[in-house]
Protein backbone atom coordinates (compact mmCIF):
# COMPACT_ATOMS: atom_id res chain seq x y z
CA UNK A 1 0.00 0.00 0.00
CA UNK A 2 2.77 2.35 1.31
CA UNK A 3 4.48 1.38 -2.31
CA UNK A 4 1.49 2.46 -4.25
CA UNK A 5 0.70 6.03 -2.56
CA UNK A 6 4.42 6.86 -3.34
CA UNK A 7 3.63 5.60 -6.80
CA UNK A 8 0.32 8.53 -7.03
CA UNK A 9 2.41 10.68 -5.39
CA UNK A 10 5.57 11.11 -7.90
CA UNK A 11 2.73 11.16 -10.16
CA UNK A 12 1.16 13.90 -8.96
CA UNK A 13 4.43 15.87 -8.91
CA UNK A 14 5.35 15.07 -12.13
CA UNK A 15 1.88 16.69 -13.26
CA UNK A 16 1.85 20.02 -11.22
CA UNK A 17 5.27 20.49 -10.87
CA UNK A 18 5.73 21.45 -14.63
CA UNK A 19 2.05 23.42 -14.85
CA UNK A 20 3.47 25.57 -11.93
CA UNK A 21 6.84 26.58 -14.23
CA UNK A 22 4.45 26.91 -17.13
CA UNK A 23 2.24 29.74 -15.06
CA UNK A 24 5.45 31.94 -15.21
CA UNK A 25 5.07 34.58 -17.46
CA UNK A 26 6.34 35.18 -20.87
CA UNK A 27 9.63 37.33 -20.80
CA UNK A 28 8.32 39.99 -22.41
CA UNK A 29 5.44 39.77 -19.98
CA UNK A 30 7.68 39.45 -16.89
CA UNK A 31 9.65 42.87 -18.17
CA UNK A 32 6.45 45.16 -18.17
CA UNK A 33 5.17 43.48 -15.38
CA UNK A 34 8.36 44.43 -13.54
CA UNK A 35 6.96 46.84 -10.01
CA UNK A 36 10.19 49.77 -10.88
CA UNK A 37 9.03 49.65 -14.35
CA UNK A 38 12.69 49.20 -15.42
CA UNK A 39 12.46 47.77 -19.09
CA UNK A 40 10.41 50.44 -21.40
CA UNK A 41 13.26 51.27 -23.41
CA UNK A 42 14.28 47.54 -23.64
CA UNK A 43 10.41 46.37 -24.76
CA UNK A 44 10.64 49.16 -27.28
CA UNK A 45 13.88 48.43 -28.45
CA UNK A 46 12.45 44.67 -29.25
CA UNK A 47 9.35 45.91 -30.94
CA UNK A 48 11.29 48.20 -33.12
CA UNK A 49 13.57 45.06 -33.82
CA UNK A 50 10.65 42.96 -34.43
CA UNK A 51 12.13 40.36 -31.81
CA UNK A 52 8.69 40.05 -29.11
CA UNK A 53 8.14 36.53 -30.54
CA UNK A 54 12.07 35.53 -30.50
CA UNK A 55 12.39 36.51 -27.16
CA UNK A 56 8.99 34.99 -25.63
CA UNK A 57 9.82 32.23 -27.81
CA UNK A 58 13.32 31.62 -25.92
CA UNK A 59 13.74 28.02 -24.10
CA UNK A 60 16.06 26.95 -21.39
CA UNK A 61 17.67 30.15 -21.73
CA UNK A 62 19.60 33.09 -20.36
CA UNK A 63 18.43 37.36 -21.15
CA UNK A 64 20.85 39.32 -19.73
CA UNK A 65 18.05 42.62 -19.61
CA UNK A 66 19.87 46.43 -19.32
CA UNK A 67 18.05 49.33 -17.30
CA UNK A 68 16.05 52.27 -18.92
CA UNK A 69 19.36 53.83 -17.03
CA UNK A 70 21.75 51.94 -18.69
CA UNK A 71 20.39 52.31 -22.66
CA UNK A 72 20.08 56.00 -21.32
CA UNK A 73 24.09 55.95 -20.47
CA UNK A 74 24.35 53.77 -23.73
CA UNK A 75 23.40 56.39 -26.21
CA UNK A 76 25.27 59.09 -24.32
CA UNK A 77 28.35 57.03 -25.34
CA UNK A 78 27.30 56.13 -28.29
CA UNK A 79 26.77 60.24 -29.62
CA UNK A 80 22.78 59.16 -31.05
CA UNK A 81 19.23 59.37 -29.68
CA UNK A 82 17.04 56.91 -28.66
CA UNK A 83 14.26 57.23 -31.85
CA UNK A 84 17.61 57.32 -33.85
CA UNK A 85 18.50 53.81 -32.84
CA UNK A 86 14.99 52.67 -32.50
CA UNK A 87 14.78 53.32 -36.84
CA UNK A 88 17.92 50.93 -37.41
CA UNK A 89 16.54 47.81 -36.45
CA UNK A 90 19.54 46.05 -37.81
CA UNK A 91 21.74 47.46 -34.82
CA UNK A 92 19.06 46.68 -32.41
CA UNK A 93 18.89 43.34 -33.44
CA UNK A 94 22.40 43.00 -33.26
CA UNK A 95 22.29 44.53 -29.82
CA UNK A 96 19.50 42.39 -28.45
CA UNK A 97 21.76 39.15 -29.32
CA UNK A 98 24.16 40.18 -27.58
CA UNK A 99 22.02 40.22 -24.46
CA UNK A 100 21.02 36.11 -25.13
CA UNK A 101 22.67 32.98 -23.91
CA UNK A 102 21.39 30.24 -25.69
CA UNK A 103 21.66 28.44 -22.37
CA UNK A 104 19.77 28.62 -19.09
CA UNK A 105 22.15 30.31 -16.31
CA UNK A 106 21.29 30.48 -12.75
CA UNK A 107 23.47 32.29 -10.39
CA UNK A 108 25.42 29.02 -8.88
CA UNK A 109 26.52 28.24 -12.64
CA UNK A 110 27.71 32.46 -13.23
CA UNK A 111 30.36 32.23 -9.74
CA UNK A 112 33.00 30.77 -11.45
CA UNK A 113 33.35 33.08 -14.36
CA UNK A 114 32.28 31.69 -17.41
CA UNK A 115 32.93 32.77 -20.89
CA UNK A 116 29.62 31.94 -22.37
CA UNK A 117 28.60 32.63 -26.25
CA UNK A 118 25.85 34.77 -27.09
CA UNK A 119 22.98 34.36 -29.61
CA UNK A 120 24.58 37.18 -32.07
CA UNK A 121 27.83 34.56 -31.75
CA UNK A 122 29.91 37.17 -30.14
CA UNK A 123 31.10 36.19 -25.98
CA UNK A 124 30.64 37.90 -22.71
CA UNK A 125 32.68 37.20 -19.92
CA UNK A 126 31.14 36.53 -16.65
CA UNK A 127 33.28 37.69 -12.96
CA UNK A 128 32.59 37.79 -9.65
CA UNK A 129 35.17 40.08 -7.52
CA UNK A 130 34.46 41.95 -4.13
CA UNK A 131 31.04 40.84 -3.97
CA UNK A 132 29.93 42.14 -7.28
CA UNK A 133 28.88 40.14 -10.05
CA UNK A 134 29.24 41.65 -13.53
CA UNK A 135 29.32 40.27 -17.18
CA UNK A 136 31.72 41.91 -19.27
CA UNK A 137 32.33 44.81 -16.54
CA UNK A 138 28.29 45.26 -16.33
CA UNK A 139 27.19 45.49 -12.55
CA UNK A 140 24.37 42.89 -12.50
CA UNK A 141 22.21 44.12 -10.00
CA UNK A 142 19.42 41.65 -10.26
CA UNK A 143 19.63 37.46 -10.55
CA UNK A 144 17.24 34.81 -11.71
CA UNK A 145 14.36 36.42 -12.51
CA UNK A 146 12.49 33.25 -14.01
CA UNK A 147 10.20 33.51 -17.15
CA UNK A 148 8.01 30.76 -18.99
CA UNK A 149 9.86 28.04 -20.94
CA UNK A 150 12.91 27.45 -18.45
CA UNK A 151 14.02 31.06 -19.20
CA UNK A 152 16.25 32.99 -16.13
CA UNK A 153 16.39 36.68 -16.71
CA UNK A 154 19.18 38.39 -14.79
CA UNK A 155 19.25 42.71 -14.72
CA UNK A 156 22.22 44.18 -16.03
CA UNK A 157 23.59 47.86 -15.08
CA UNK A 158 24.81 48.49 -18.72
CA UNK A 159 24.02 47.61 -22.44
CA UNK A 160 25.96 45.18 -23.78
CA UNK A 161 27.81 46.22 -27.31
CA UNK A 162 28.66 44.47 -30.61
CA UNK A 163 32.96 44.55 -30.43
CA UNK A 164 32.56 47.54 -33.12
CA UNK A 165 30.06 49.76 -31.57
CA UNK A 166 31.56 49.32 -28.35
CA UNK A 167 34.82 49.96 -29.63
CA UNK A 168 33.47 53.17 -30.96
CA UNK A 169 31.78 54.41 -27.48
CA UNK A 170 34.92 53.42 -25.74
CA UNK A 171 36.54 56.15 -27.62
CA UNK A 172 33.95 58.24 -26.95
CA UNK A 173 34.82 59.52 -23.84
CA UNK A 174 36.00 61.51 -21.50
CA UNK A 175 36.95 62.52 -17.79
CA UNK A 176 36.24 65.35 -15.42
CA UNK A 177 37.10 65.97 -11.67
CA UNK A 178 35.93 68.71 -9.17
CA UNK A 179 37.77 70.99 -7.36
CA UNK A 180 35.84 73.61 -5.02
CA UNK A 181 37.57 77.09 -4.83
CA UNK A 182 35.32 79.26 -3.35
CA UNK A 183 36.61 80.38 0.11
CA UNK A 184 33.46 81.32 1.82
CA UNK A 185 30.91 78.58 -0.09
CA UNK A 186 29.76 75.39 2.35
CA UNK A 187 29.82 72.21 0.88
CA UNK A 188 29.18 71.82 -2.82
CA UNK A 189 28.19 69.30 -5.26
CA UNK A 190 27.72 69.62 -9.45
CA UNK A 191 25.46 68.11 -11.21
CA UNK A 192 26.03 66.36 -15.14
CA UNK A 193 23.50 66.57 -17.46
CA UNK A 194 20.90 67.39 -14.53
CA UNK A 195 21.91 64.16 -12.71
CA UNK A 196 24.46 64.23 -10.29
CA UNK A 197 27.92 63.51 -11.33
CA UNK A 198 28.58 60.60 -9.33
CA UNK A 199 30.95 62.66 -7.77
CA UNK A 200 30.78 63.51 -3.47
CA UNK A 201 30.45 67.16 -2.54
CA UNK A 202 33.22 69.18 -1.74
CA UNK A 203 34.63 71.54 0.42
CA UNK A 204 36.74 74.68 0.13
CA UNK A 205 40.50 73.06 -1.21
CA UNK A 206 38.82 69.92 -2.37
CA UNK A 207 39.35 67.91 -5.39
CA UNK A 208 37.37 64.97 -6.74
CA UNK A 209 38.62 61.35 -7.96
CA UNK A 210 38.44 61.52 -12.02
CA UNK A 211 35.26 59.99 -13.68
CA UNK A 212 34.69 58.76 -16.93
CA UNK A 213 31.93 60.66 -18.85
CA UNK A 214 30.58 60.65 -22.74
CA UNK A 215 31.62 62.96 -24.60
CA UNK A 216 29.56 65.58 -26.71
CA UNK A 217 27.80 68.51 -25.12
CA UNK A 218 27.34 68.33 -21.56
CA UNK A 219 26.13 70.86 -19.02
CA UNK A 220 27.23 71.07 -15.31
CA UNK A 221 25.43 72.92 -12.39
CA UNK A 222 26.72 73.79 -9.49
CA UNK A 223 24.70 73.27 -6.27
CA UNK A 224 24.36 73.48 -2.54
CA UNK A 225 22.20 70.89 -0.58
CA UNK A 226 18.93 70.82 -1.89
CA UNK A 227 18.63 74.32 -3.21
CA UNK A 228 18.36 75.34 -6.98
CA UNK A 229 21.81 75.66 -9.32
CA UNK A 230 24.18 78.47 -8.68
CA UNK A 231 25.80 78.41 -11.51
CA UNK A 232 26.19 77.03 -14.87
CA UNK A 233 28.10 75.57 -17.67
CA UNK A 234 27.09 74.53 -21.03
CA UNK A 235 30.67 72.69 -22.71
CA UNK A 236 31.76 70.70 -25.34
CA UNK A 237 33.61 67.96 -24.43
CA UNK A 238 35.66 66.59 -27.15
CA UNK A 239 36.36 62.64 -26.98
CA UNK A 240 39.80 61.77 -24.57
CA UNK A 241 39.58 65.22 -22.64
CA UNK A 242 40.56 65.56 -19.39
CA UNK A 243 38.70 68.54 -17.80
CA UNK A 244 38.87 69.99 -14.12
CA UNK A 245 35.75 71.58 -13.38
CA UNK A 246 36.56 74.42 -10.62
CA UNK A 247 34.19 75.96 -8.48
CA UNK A 248 35.33 79.70 -8.23
CA UNK A 249 33.96 82.95 -7.19
CA UNK A 250 32.03 84.40 -3.46
CA UNK A 251 28.81 82.59 -2.50
CA UNK A 252 28.80 85.64 -0.39
CA UNK A 253 28.34 88.01 -3.11
CA UNK A 254 26.16 85.39 -5.42
CA UNK A 255 29.28 85.52 -7.87
CA UNK A 256 29.70 81.65 -7.61
CA UNK A 257 30.98 80.24 -11.14
CA UNK A 258 31.49 77.06 -12.95
CA UNK A 259 35.24 77.41 -14.97
CA UNK A 260 36.46 74.22 -17.02
CA UNK A 261 40.13 73.59 -17.20
CA UNK A 262 40.89 71.08 -20.40
CA UNK A 263 43.87 69.67 -19.18
CA UNK A 264 47.05 69.03 -21.10
CA UNK A 265 47.48 65.53 -21.74
CA UNK A 266 49.73 65.42 -24.55
CA UNK A 267 52.70 62.96 -23.39
CA UNK A 268 55.90 64.30 -21.79
CA UNK A 269 59.29 63.66 -22.98
CA UNK A 270 61.97 61.69 -20.31
CA UNK A 271 62.86 64.58 -17.59
CA UNK A 272 59.63 66.77 -17.91
CA UNK A 273 56.64 67.80 -16.12
CA UNK A 274 54.01 69.73 -16.53
CA UNK A 275 52.60 72.82 -14.39
CA UNK A 276 49.26 74.12 -15.03
CA UNK A 277 48.19 77.53 -13.19
CA UNK A 278 44.50 78.73 -12.26
CA UNK A 279 43.86 82.26 -10.69
CA UNK A 280 40.92 82.37 -9.25
CA UNK A 281 41.18 84.76 -6.06
CA UNK A 282 38.05 86.86 -7.48
CA UNK A 283 39.32 90.72 -7.36
CA UNK A 284 42.39 90.58 -7.49
CA UNK A 285 44.92 91.84 -10.02
CA UNK A 286 46.25 89.74 -12.88
CA UNK A 287 49.57 87.19 -11.09
CA UNK A 288 53.07 86.32 -12.46
CA UNK A 289 54.36 82.91 -11.56
CA UNK A 290 57.81 82.47 -11.41
CA UNK A 291 60.21 79.28 -11.01
CA UNK A 292 63.36 80.05 -8.84
CA UNK A 293 63.03 83.85 -9.67
CA UNK A 294 62.03 83.47 -13.58
CA UNK A 295 59.33 84.18 -15.09
CA UNK A 296 57.14 81.55 -16.41
CA UNK A 297 53.21 82.91 -16.66
CA UNK A 298 52.69 86.33 -16.86
CA UNK A 299 49.74 88.33 -16.62
CA UNK A 300 47.63 85.81 -15.75
CA UNK A 301 44.23 86.78 -14.78
CA UNK A 302 40.61 86.07 -13.06
CA UNK A 303 38.80 84.17 -15.44
CA UNK A 304 36.49 86.54 -17.89
CA UNK A 305 38.32 89.37 -16.87
CA UNK A 306 40.80 90.28 -19.46
CA UNK A 307 39.56 89.57 -22.75
CA UNK A 308 40.41 86.01 -23.81
CA UNK A 309 42.26 84.93 -21.07
CA UNK A 310 40.81 82.85 -18.91
CA UNK A 311 42.85 82.49 -15.65
CA UNK A 312 44.38 79.19 -16.52
CA UNK A 313 48.20 78.35 -18.50
CA UNK A 314 50.21 75.38 -18.46
CA UNK A 315 53.96 74.77 -19.74
CA UNK A 316 56.39 72.51 -19.98
CA UNK A 317 59.47 72.63 -17.83
CA UNK A 318 62.15 69.97 -16.36
CA UNK A 319 61.44 68.05 -13.43
CA UNK A 320 62.81 69.55 -10.49
CA UNK A 321 61.98 70.86 -7.81
CA UNK A 322 61.39 74.58 -7.99
CA UNK A 323 60.66 77.61 -5.46
CA UNK A 324 57.98 78.82 -7.32
CA UNK A 325 56.40 82.47 -6.19
CA UNK A 326 53.50 84.42 -7.55
CA UNK A 327 53.35 88.37 -7.62
CA UNK A 328 50.74 90.90 -8.10
CA UNK A 329 51.57 92.01 -12.23
CA UNK A 330 51.20 95.26 -14.30
CA UNK A 331 54.31 96.98 -11.79
CA UNK A 332 53.23 95.87 -8.74
CA UNK A 333 56.39 94.04 -6.37
CA UNK A 334 54.44 92.77 -3.94
CA UNK A 335 55.01 88.98 -3.63
CA UNK A 336 51.97 87.24 -2.50
CA UNK A 337 52.99 83.51 -2.37
CA UNK A 338 56.40 81.34 -1.67
CA UNK A 339 56.23 77.62 -1.75
CA UNK A 340 58.60 74.59 -2.72
CA UNK A 341 57.22 72.92 -5.38
CA UNK A 342 58.42 69.46 -6.46
CA UNK A 343 57.72 69.16 -10.38
CA UNK A 344 58.13 65.12 -10.74
CA UNK A 345 58.86 63.41 -13.79
CA UNK A 346 55.78 62.91 -15.80
CA UNK A 347 53.49 64.34 -13.51
CA UNK A 348 50.94 67.11 -14.45
CA UNK A 349 50.67 69.55 -11.62
CA UNK A 350 47.82 71.75 -10.76
CA UNK A 351 48.47 74.87 -8.86
CA UNK A 352 45.21 76.56 -7.87
CA UNK A 353 45.93 80.37 -6.47
CA UNK A 354 42.57 80.39 -4.48
CA UNK A 355 41.62 82.59 -0.88
CA UNK A 356 40.78 86.26 -0.85
CA UNK A 357 43.29 88.79 -1.89
CA UNK A 358 43.93 89.81 1.43
CA UNK A 359 44.39 86.08 2.37
CA UNK A 360 45.99 84.59 -0.83
CA UNK A 361 46.37 80.69 -0.93
CA UNK A 362 48.04 78.13 -2.83
CA UNK A 363 46.53 74.89 -3.45
CA UNK A 364 48.65 72.06 -5.25
CA UNK A 365 47.75 69.00 -6.92
CA UNK A 366 49.52 66.38 -8.79
CA UNK A 367 48.53 63.67 -11.04
CA UNK A 368 50.19 61.32 -13.73
CA UNK A 369 47.39 59.83 -16.53
CA UNK A 370 49.44 56.58 -16.95
CA UNK A 371 49.39 56.00 -13.50
CA UNK A 372 45.23 56.18 -13.59
CA UNK A 373 44.47 54.03 -16.77
CA UNK A 374 46.34 51.64 -18.86
CA UNK A 375 45.48 52.54 -22.01
CA UNK A 376 46.05 56.31 -21.34
CA UNK A 377 48.43 58.38 -22.91
CA UNK A 378 51.29 59.62 -20.16
CA UNK A 379 50.60 63.08 -18.50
Amino acid sequence: MRKAWLSVLLALCAFVLPARAQDRPPVSDLLAGDADARFGMLLQAVRAAGMTGTLDGLQDATLLAPTDAAFDATLAYLGISWQDLLADPESLARILDDHILPRRLQLRDLSGGPAEPTRAGDSVQFALGGGELTVNGAPISDVDNLAAHGVVVHVIDRVLLPPDMAQAAAANRAHIRVMHLSPDAGPLSVLRDGVPSGLPPLTFGQLSEWVEIPAGERQFALVSGDAPPRAEALSEIAPGAWLTVAAIGLAESDDLRLVLLNEDVTPLAAGEARLSVLHAVQNAPALDVALDGQLLIGGLAYPGTSGGNDGFDSRVVSASTYTLTVSASAGAAAQLLSASVQLAEGYTILIAITGTPQRPQMLVRAFNLALLLPDAPPG
